[in-house]
């Protein structure tokens, strides 16, 4: 997921109007703690996260935060802004994080450039609050949410009960879905299902191949109501590894073929609806 922007204007000698959509809808980026440059280290941990070759890449989940101004101050001018905040992130003078930024600024020395980090998800929608002030007046804020997901269980054995029904999943289709064509002729939902050749079961098929469902956690809690607004979509990719040996009858010559793990830890192999299954309703 890409860094999304905010921009911060300081208003010498009069309070701005903050941009409404900066405060009614805010930026969107991922809590920290993923492991970018593949270095078994989590971002929110790792001071530095740069390119690491055949492992990682180097940081991109800080959102940038400009702090300008409307107009040029002398260089005598002694008036500050500073940066007040709400939410668990964190400041940086770089996009790779590096050395921690000052929240404190001359005006004189307006525009500067942070870069702000979600140590973790955000517990509620629009959390992360960053407000400019001069002498004790807020100039002008912007606000943000950290998402993230959570894998919680995996149902991939014959002896797990749990119909899907029972879930309380909201996506209808899916549950029907499952009903449908997910149960093997022993009502099993889960793992391997049951062969019997002489079955005619339209589900006779889930012997071959393991079932499993998955269920994930979103973050923070009600952020699945504004997806559209914050413009979030959902894509399931999966890392493969595969070692295919092909005999040629004619020439009875074998042939191996082998996929493998991507080296960068946090990319996929496996994602061949490439941008046809992204999900906003998940």
């Amino acid at each position: 997921m890409e860094n999304s922007q905010g921009q911060i204007t300081a208003v010498y000698g009069a309070q701005a109007i903050a941009d409404e959509f900066e405060l009614s809808v805010g930026a969107v980026t991922v809590a920290n703690m993923n492991d970018t440059d593949g270095d078994a280290i989590i971002d929110s941990n790792d001071n530095d996260v740069l390119f690491n070759l055949n492992k990682g890449f180097e940081e991109i989940d800080l959102m940038k935060l400009v702090i300008g101004s409307g107009q040029s101050f002398p260089e005598h001018c002694t008036d500050v802004v500073v940066l007040q905040h709400t939410g668990d992130i964190a400041f940086w003078n770089t996009s790779t994080k590096g050395s921690p930024a000052s929240l404190s600024f001359p005006l004189n020395t307006l525009p500067q450039t942070v870069y702000v980090e979600a140590i973790s998800p955000s517990t509620t929608i629009r959390d992360i609050n960053i407000r400019a002030m001069r002498e004790g007046v807020v100039q002008d804020g912007v606000k943000a949410t950290a998402i993230w997901v959570n894998k919680k269980e995996a149902y991939q054995l014959r002896t797990d009960p749990t119909n899907p029904a029972n879930l309380g999943i909201d996506n209808s289709e899916l549950t029907d879905w499952i009903a449908d064509n997910g149960d093997a002729v022993d009502g099993s939902y889960y793992g391997f299902g049951s062969f019997n050749p002489t079955a005619n079961s339209p589900n006779n098929d889930t012997y071959f191949g393991g079932r499993i469902l998955f269920e994930f956690e979103l973050l923070p809690n009600g952020i699945e109501n504004e997806l559209n607004a914050l413009g979030i979509i959902f894509d399931i990719g999966r890392r493969i590894r595969k070692n295919r040996v092909e005999i040629e009858i004619n020439d009875r010559a074998a042939t191996e073929s082998i996929i493998d793990f991507p080296g960068y830890v946090e990319l996929f192999n496996d994602d061949g609806n490439e941008y046809l299954d992204e999900d906003t309703d998940p």
